[in-house]
Order: structure tokens, then sequence, then C-alpha cells
């Protein structure tokens, strides 16, 4: 697998994470950005699929070394700036055959790319839609955002969506964060960046969990982080 992970992750979390054969890649920081979240993946790529990655222009020289041959690594056509919504053009959610996002916000190259797997793009006011919605399978997501909730609901019938809690997911520099960058799915696991124990509302996410046969792991027994999530490759 490679796993291209925020640089500040927490060393007992990347230890927990790898196997031995893992490649696994810190992001850079982006200058621009506020530094609570320079270093987040889902600021900087959009993962379109498993085999393709989009990356803002300032970082794609780097992700391309790194990453060379292994798959697919497409230069975006927008540079990030630092204030919403100027740092949202790759943070865009695929679940399934939908892809959410605001669409003023979003690289139109990475909707065109969309459009072209006949894949339905679906207009979101939340421009964060990868840092807000934590994906469990093709049909299945649990989200913070009401907004993002209903969206699903109207737009996107073959997924479930669970409303959970906001405020208990932590993110240095903000006054909480979000559920889908303190996780991300590989498989049949939902890894967690913390413990989910700790939240007031996790036995109904081990509820959603159990109901779509799906694992847990927590990769520390601290309170859950909003790291940008992780981008996961074959």
């Amino acid at each position: 697998m490679i796993y291209i992970i925020n640089k500040n992750m927490p060393y007992d979390m990347i230890e927990k994470l790898k196997e031995k054969d893992d490649l696994i890649i810190p992001t850079l920081d982006i200058n621009c950005i506020p530094s609570s979240v320079s270093t987040h993946p889902d600021i900087q790529i959009h993962q379109a699929d498993n085999n393709t990655i989009f990356c803002a222009p300032e970082v794609y020289e780097y992700y391309k070394e790194q990453i060379l041959d292994r798959i697919k690594i497409i230069c975006g056509s927008v540079g990030l700036g630092g204030t919403y919504p100027d740092d949202c053009a790759y943070n865009i959610s695929v679940i399934g055959k939908y892809v959410l996002c605001n669409t003023k916000a979003a690289d139109k190259k990475i909707l065109d790319y969309h459009n072209s797997k006949n894949r339905v793009i679906v207009h979101t006011n939340q421009g964060y839609t990868k840092c807000n919605i934590c994906i469990i399978n093709q049909n299945t997501v649990i989200t913070e955002d009401i907004g993002l909730h209903n969206t699903i609901i109207r737009n996107c019938p073959d997924i479930n969506s669970h409303l959970i809690p906001k405020g208990e997911v932590l993110l240095e520099g903000f006054e909480f964060g979000f559920i889908g960058g303190a996780s991300f799915t590989n498989y049949k696991t939902v890894v967690w960046f913390g413990d989910i124990k700790r939240l007031s509302y996790y036995k109904k996410i081990e509820e959603v969990l159990a109901k779509n046969n799906m694992e847990s792991l927590c990769l520390s027994k601290s309170g859950l982080l909003d790291l940008g999530g992780i981008i996961c490759l074959p």
C-alpha cells in the first residue's frame, strides 16, 4: 500500500499504521495555508479513484517523484489560497458513483475527469466535503455537517448518511475538527486517528460499522485528531 499522511502525524500512530512493505509518504507544508491545516492531505490531494490522484500545483513535482509510476498523478489547474474557498479545490469526496463538492470552488480539471467517468457530481454549499465525511463504504457515510447530511439524503438515494454531533474531534488552532479528517477506510477497516471510545457518540459509530460488517482500528488512545485524512493507494 501507499499511504500519503500528514507529516505531523504522531510517531506512535505511524508505527501502528504501517506494515512491512507499505510506502509512507509525508505531506509537504504549503506556506500560504494556515499552519494548522497546511500539511493536511485532503487539502493538497484529491483521490479520484484507486489509480488516479490530482495534486495542487505547489506539491505536484514532490508527489510525482515520491510515487514514480505506481499510479497516475495529475497536476491540478488551481493553485491553493490561504482562505476559504481558495483552499478547498481538492477537498472533494467520491462515494460510489457520486462526487460531492462545492462546484464553484472545485478544480474544473477534476470535475471534467469525473464527468468523463459518468459519475454524478453533486453540488454542496460546504467546500470541505472530504474533511466532513467519513466514508464507511460506497453506501454508508458519517458526518457532523447537517448541510452535507441533507444534501446526501436529497441527491444520493444509494447512500445512507448518519449524522453525529460536532465539536468532539480535535484540530489544533480551531475550535474543533471533523470526522472525515480524523479517519480513513482501508478495505473492511475504518482507521481512526485516536480512540473513538472517547467520543460521547461512539456507540452509534460502532452500530453503523457492525451493520456494514466493518472493523475499527484506533491508532492511539488519545482523543480523535483531525489530521486531514490519509490518501490510501494500492
